[in-house]
């Protein structure tokens, strides 16, 4: 059917459609962009498509043809459930074009509508078109067939669905969205299953309460030119074996990840942005496969990319950048290949652990606060080519390999080296280097990220007037890596917190600290971790933020002649199974505690000072031998142990304590020979007769009580 208004002359007509009493300018125009078409003469038949404009010679009267392709056209007050019902397959059904003229506002119709079968339902325009709920539990839209089904919908608002998906597909039906939005919705925004397909071209899912898109069974979408914005779980989320296809999409502001992907489902995104969602830009697990070209993960809370599972991620010409802790995370089983990838301005840029594996080619990893590759386990595998790696807090930390980097300059044959003179950088001077040879630093204040991976002596003239500090904006000072055998610090100084850095050294080798001052770094002074080997004598670890020394992994710690103080949580902190064997040390912590064990640590400490709010505190499975003149005190207890930690202690001192020693749980203490004096409440305090398996020798004396109940028995 052919519906005619007549307008005055064409131009007169443009300038009616962007007139301000609409407040639709834009849309007009796109409007006008997309359907006018323009003929000094058309022959018109039955069934042609809608002729927006004729335009006539001169001043002559221009004619506009309403639309001859809407098999039906309906009004607010007309039912479109009534009207899909009745209409043919493959009908054209178009809301809102009566007369051919654009409403003054946007035109809202009330509906739960079901579609069985193939049709198009067509709007005007996202902003003049508008579907809502008009029950509770029931999608605005759904669309189910058991044999296949085609269905469009183009121009139009759908949005509003309570306690309820806003647009579902199931079955074997087939949709194709253009210009959609689908806004608001209590449950997902659109949600397709079984072996249902979608193609969405310039659709906007947003702001729905979980996924503006869900993908489940064995559905299939492909997104072109897509916002998945605002949503409050996932922009995007695929699982059991589901497919996407994402170009030129975006998908930012979710609240957890930009796309969630899980099961055995597939993606592949090109050209895409993903950034600013609360936990990752892209989140994959399963047995999931993921391929990204030309895409940017960025800006994103937790991570860029976290991968983890069996999942299997490609990246290539992609960037991860400016996401909070790291750009890519992979652990468990999780394989990644990247290549061209840029890495920049995150805390990590990538980071391993598990039986992760990653293989990074021709790629570019800058100015990441921490490490630029940090692998956290022995297990974890990073291959590759070299790459370019720079101003990062140090390139590579834990069991991250050197073949990952490229050096900045050649090594030579050089065993000795001066910094300044020889190099002006020193990781030049590292890299250049003979394996075993010595660089010779001069009196400064040198702002570094350290990577080291080789057996080399860094000297200093002394602390402090050799002293290390971070780059700006950077978090770590150096790293010795899980490679670095044989490597040896002496006389200089180690400064993170008056600069900003979380840690002032990352330990993974086998490592030698002599006359070195740690100072200041904001978490920890020290921080030793997998396998490492490390000695520290005469090393002081002052005024770091909430700990001084943290050990974990497997590592075997050796301390002499030192002092850990300052602290706010921790002076000295040891856990996973590591050990350590202190002698001639003392441990302080300003409002926290001088040792902290847990995990399955062993811990031996001969002639030490420990105190704190809790001088030591003994939990888990750990083991403690305090032996030879080992004095003990706090503001709380001395000593407590607790959980199942076994502790000897023997020829010590606890005093001027709350409590001397305290020890509940299945927790288990030998006592030989100590004095407990000056304690304000009990020298000896126990939850069981059971917790104090021998107590010989020992002298009580000035407690507020020698021993609770339990102690009594066990002692006396």
């Amino acid at each position: 059917m052919l519906r005619r208004i007549v307008t005055a002359p064409y131009s007169h007509l443009l300038a009616k459609l962007c007139d301000p009493i609409y407040n639709l300018s834009r849309i007009a125009c796109q409007l006008r962009r997309r359907k006018m078409r323009l003929s000094a003469f058309k022959i018109l038949s039955f069934s042609t498509v809608l002729l927006l404009g004729a335009l006539a010679l001169g001043n002559s009267e221009v004619v506009v043809l309403a639309q001859t392709e809407c098999t039906i056209t309906l009004q607010p007050s007309q039912s479109i459930q009534r009207a899909i019902e009745r209409a043919p397959a493959g009908a054209v059904i178009c809301l809102g074009r009566e007369g051919g003229a654009l409403p003054r506002a946007a035109e809202s119709w009330k509906a739960n509508l079901l579609i069985g079968k193939s049709l198009t339902l067509r709007g005007l325009h996202p902003e003049l078109t508008r579907i809502e709920a008009q029950h509770q539990a029931l999608p605005v839209i759904r669309i189910e067939s058991a044999e296949p089904i085609e269905v469009t919908l183009d121009d139009l608002t759908v949005a509003g669905a309570r306690l309820s998906d806003g647009f579902q597909v199931r079955g074997r039906a087939a949709v194709r969205l253009t210009r959609v939005r689908i806004l608001h919705n209590e449950f997902n925004g659109m949600a397709l299953a079984d072996a249902a397909t979608a193609q969405l071209s310039e659709v906007q899912l947003s702001d729905n309460l979980l996924s503006g898109l869900a993908l489940s069974g064995e559905a299939q979408a492909q997104l072109t030119d897509a916002q998945l914005s605002g949503n409050g779980l996932n922009g995007l989320s695929l699982g059991d074996s589901t497919s996407v296809r994402l170009t030129n999409a975006q998908l930012f502001a979710n609240g957890f990840d930009g796309l969630w992907i899980g099961g055995r489902a597939r993606a592949a995104l090109f050209q895409s942005r993903i950034f600013a969602n609360f936990i990752a830009g892209l989140q994959v697990g399963g047995q999931a496969q993921v391929s990204l070209s030309d895409s940017d993960l960025s800006r994103n809370r937790n991570a860029g990319l976290a991968a983890g599972g069996q999942a299997q991620v490609r990246l290539k010409s992609s960037q991860l950048n400016r996401n909070g802790l790291v750009g890519l995370a992979g652990k468990d089983a999780a394989r990644v290949e990247l290549s061209h990838v840029q890495f920049s301005g995150n805390f990590n840029g990538l980071s391993l652990r598990d039986s992760a594996q990653a293989n990074i080619q021709a790629s570019s990893i800058q100015n990441n606060s921490f490490c630029g590759f940090d692998v956290l386990s022995p297990q974890a595998k990073l291959g590759g080519s070299p790459n370019l790696m720079s101003g990062n807090g140090a390139d590579l930390c834990g069991f991250a390999p050197a073949l990952v980097r490229k050096p900045l300059t050649p090594q030579t044959q050089r065993t000795q080296l001066q910094v300044p003179g020889d190099y002006d950088s020193l990781q030049e001077a590292i890299d250049a280097i003979a394996p075993g040879g010595t660089i010779h630093i001069g009196a400064g204040s040198y702002p570094v990220g350290l990577t080291i991976w080789k057996p080399l002596t860094l000297q200093g003239v002394g602390t402090p007037q050799t002293a290390f500090k971070p780059l700006p904006g950077r978090q770590l000072v150096g790293s010795i890596t899980a490679e670095g055998q044989g490597v040896r610090l002496e006389k200089l100084a180690i400064t993170g917190f008056l600069h900003g850095a979380l840690v002032g050294l990352s330990l993974y080798g086998a490592s030698e600290l002599r006359n070195v001052q740690v100072l200041g770094s904001f978490s920890a002074g020290l921080s030793i971790g997998g396998s490492a080997k490390v000695s520290l004598t005469s090393v002081q670890v002052l005024t770091n933020g909430f700990g001084g020394i943290l050990v974990g992994g497997a590592a075997q710690v050796n301390l002499s002649n030192c002092q850990v103080s300052g602290t706010l949580i921790y002076a000295l902190r040891i856990r996973g199974t590591a050990t350590m064997s202190l002698n001639n040390c003392r441990l302080a912590s300003s409002i926290g505690t001088g040792l902290w064990l847990g995990g399955l640590t062993q811990v031996t400490i001969n002639n030490a000072k420990l105190s704190g709010a809790v001088g030591a505190l003994v939990i888990g499975g750990a083991t403690l031998a305090i032996i030879q003149n080992a004095q003990l005190s706090s503001r709380a207890d001395g000593l407590d142990v607790g959980d199942t930690a076994q502790v000897t202690l023997e020829s010590s001192e606890i005093a001027h304590s709350s409590d001397g020693l305290a020890v509940g749980g299945a927790a288990q203490v030998r006592l030989l020979g100590n004095s407990i004096h000056d304690n304000d409440r009990f020298g000896i305090t126990a939850n069981s007769p059971d917790n104090i398996a021998e107590c010989r020798g020992n002298k009580l004396s000035k407690n507020g009580a020698d021993y609770n109940l339990a102690a009594a028995q066990a002692c006396r």
